[in-house]
């Protein structure tokens, strides 16, 4: 048996731990800008929107979650997207992913379908939805959070 003559024979290395966790979303509505010139939408007009979830990080997200809050003029019929488990509350929805998001990896589409209120009197409408999800490598309460830039339709 060797003996160490220094008890205090301890090596440490500072290593740093990245957390590449990272999530986007895209809102696109069923216009496009084409389609949009030719049947304008009015008061009383339905329409739906598409929402993608991406994990672009290298980390494994768990608990994704997407919420949209309406905006004034607008009333929920539905959303709906396979292994999504969405609901309405107060023109607040929300659509949580059943499993967890492999780095690279889209979510299927959550699909929303709107009507725009009868006695909507504007001309425009913007609607923003968020996305959280945790990155199952970092400490738990860490969210990562991103936001969808307004989608706007013109009534």
């Amino acid at each position: 048996m060797v003996v160490d003559p220094s008890a205090n024979n301890v090596s440490c290395v500072d290593t740093d731990v990245s957390r590449d966790g990272a999530v986007s979303i895209t809102k696109v509505d069923d216009f496009d800008e084409e389609d949009e010139e030719v049947h304008p939408l009015h008061p009383g007009d339905s329409y739906s929107y598409t929402l993608s979830v991406e994990n672009t990080g290298t980390s494994t997200l768990r608990e994704v979650t997407v919420t949209d809050t309406l905006p004034e003029g607008l009333t929920y019929v539905s959303a709906a997207g396979t292994d999504w488990s969405c609901g309405e509350s107060s023109g607040v929805i929300t659509c949580d992913l059943t499993y967890t998001l492999d780095p690279g990896d889209t979510a299927d589409d959550i699909v929303v379908d709107v009507t725009i209120d009868d006695d909507f009197e504007g001309t425009e409408i913007e609607n923003t939805a968020d996305v959280d999800a945790v990155d199952q490598n970092t400490p738990a309460g860490h969210v990562i959070e991103a936001v969808e830039q307004p989608c706007e339709r013109s009534s």
